[in-house]
């Protein structure tokens, strides 16, 4: 086995774990295999600490990052293959999200690898809709490692702009929020507000929970990738620790608001990018939907789902198109 080939097999384990969430196993892999002991002469090692000291890796996404590695791997840049390594390890001490569409992104790397270098394939996570998430959303911490727990996640960084504050006020949740769509920098606002209410140092509030949910939006509503699952199970994890905050009808009330404004950013972009939509993504939306009808109860959003399914083509996603027509059929 050629040493490229070796590297690629490795990188292609990565893509994996990284696809599954599986954080534990992702870390321990990159730092059993490159960073235990050297495979690179020393000076690689050595770039690649100085560039993370350097520059902030915040905004590249992991599934950017893994390609960054595939490409270098790809032309022989060792030393660019390794720094992509080091990043994915940076972000994942960092405790740095998976954007809502790492996982689509990482799954077209792995199947270009798996392509041309005949890798064993990977098990895709085939979500047949409708179908109900909110059981999976409980199993995991907000940040949407689903093989984390809270005790792996304190090993990490948890370090927040919040933190100075001793109780930090609802004007200022606002002021980020504004502030973060103004400098374009929201994925980095979600990770500051998700290590403060996952590190368990503090009573986690519903204005945090709100705060986090409108990042969210706001991050899907300024990307180009469709609405995906984990879009959904980012957000139903964020309305089942806001209704741990809240009594019943306080909690339906900030439900209802939430999932309207969200539904609206959905169906705007959609057709906005209507060329490059995806078929799956209205679906995706829907599914959404249902979900949160689960979740609140609220008749509202069983009219929702009915006025989208007017307006969902028959040609797009047939099989979802029944299921979700058949799933409504059932709510009479």
């Amino acid at each position: 086995m050629n040493k490229e080939y070796d590297h690629m097999a490795l990188l292609y384990a990565a893509a994996r774990y990284a696809y599954e969430r599986k954080y534990g196993k992702l870390m321990s892999w990159i730092e059993e295999k490159y960073f235990q002991n050297s495979r690179f002469p020393s000076e690689y090692y050595l770039y690649a600490d100085d560039f993370i000291y350097r520059m902030d890796v915040t905004e590249l996404t992991y599934g950017a990052v893994l390609e960054l590695a595939y490409r270098a791997l790809v032309n022989g840049d060792n030393r660019q293959f390794l720094l992509g390594i080091k990043i994915v390890y940076a972000k994942l001490k960092g405790n740095q999200r998976y954007t809502y569409y790492d996982r689509d992104r990482i799954l077209e790397l792995a199947m270009e690898m798996w392509e041309h270098y005949e890798f064993e394939p990977l098990q895709i996570d085939e979500v047949k809709i409708p179908k109900l998430l909110l059981d999976q959303c409980n199993t995991y911490l907000p940040i949407g490692f689903e093989e984390m727990g809270l005790k792996e996640y304190r090993l990490s960084s948890t370090r927040s702009f919040y933190d100075s504050y001793p109780t930090v006020p609802d004007k200022l949740f606002e002021k980020e929020y504004h502030t973060a769509i103004e400098q374009g920098n929201i994925y980095h606002h979600i990770i500051e507000i998700d290590h403060y209410i996952n590190r368990g140092n503090n009573v986690v509030t519903k204005s945090q929970w709100i705060h986090l949910a409108k990042l969210l939006s706001a991050h899907y509503a300024t990307e180009k990738a469709p609405w995906s699952v984990d879009l959904t199970k980012d957000l139903l994890r964020v309305y089942l620790g806001l209704k741990d905050c809240c009594g019943q009808e306080e909690f339906s009330g900030i439900l209802s608001r939430m999932v309207t404004a969200t539904l609206k950013i959905a169906l705007e972009k959609i057709m906005r990018l209507q060329e490059q939509s995806s078929p799956k993504e209205l679906p995706n939306v829907l599914n959404y939907l249902i979900n949160v009808y689960v979740l609140g109860g609220d008749n509202k959003f069983l009219d929702y789902i009915r006025e989208l399914v007017k307006v969902m083509k028959r040609e797009d996603a047939t099989e979802e198109f029944i299921g979700i027509k058949d799933w409504l059929m059932e709510q009479k």
